[in-house]
């Protein structure tokens, strides 16, 4: 553990035990998750949800909606390293098993892959710059049962950052090594192999 939300979970554990936090979430994502609100929302700010609110509950019924009645057109999800959700995945719950995570030119691979071929419960996370890692990305880490690492490197040396900067084991590996950009059948085969 090295990120401050999951060190603040614990004095709440030992104070009202295990079974009341595992009463909080979902079936396989227990407890809540931190937001930071901002942008042309009328209520920024952090607020906390159990895991399994829709970013719908988030923005609209917490965040109050946007601005001077204006359209929502997309939010940022994840910080710099995150990417932009539009409204057809407000009704999504915050809740997943598997994250794929990956960096440099796997980005459009793994936003097809989820927002197209996903077979639900699975997340990606695209690192934009990963060295170094900012600790605040264990958290996305530590949600997931499975973590599916996609890269076009051959020794796998985003897997070994990741264990190395946050001491995360990755459970999967896509790699792919002969100079050529992994393709979406790539990672839907793969994928079929190991969830």
């Amino acid at each position: 553990m090295n990120n401050v939300e999951t060190y603040a979970n614990i004095p709440v554990i030992i104070n009202k035990g295990a079974a009341w936090f595992s009463s909080i979430g979902t079936e396989k994502s227990k407890g809540t998750k931190v937001f930071a609100l901002a942008g042309k929302i009328k209520n920024v700010g952090l607020v906390e949800v159990p895991m399994g609110t829709t970013l719908r509950e988030v923005i609209f019924d917490i965040g109050g909606g946007i601005e001077n009645g204006k359209k929502f057109k997309s939010v940022q999800t994840g910080g710099p390293s995150g990417g932009c959700l539009t409204e057809k995945h407000l009704d999504i719950p915050i809740d997943y098993d598997n994250l794929i995570v990956g960096w440099g030119s796997t980005y459009g691979v793994l936003k097809e892959y989820v927002e197209q071929h996903n077979p639900g419960k699975t997340a990606y996370l695209y690192i934009k710059q990963p060295f170094p890692l900012a600790p605040s990305l264990k958290s996305y880490f530590d949600q997931a049962t499975q973590i599916i690492d996609v890269e076009s490197n051959g020794t796998a040396q985003f897997a070994s950052l990741l264990k190395l900067e946050l001491d995360v084991s990755v459970t999967h590996k896509l790699l792919k090594f002969n100079g050529v950009p992994l393709s979406i059948e790539d990672v839907v085969d793969y994928m079929k192999e190991v969830l």
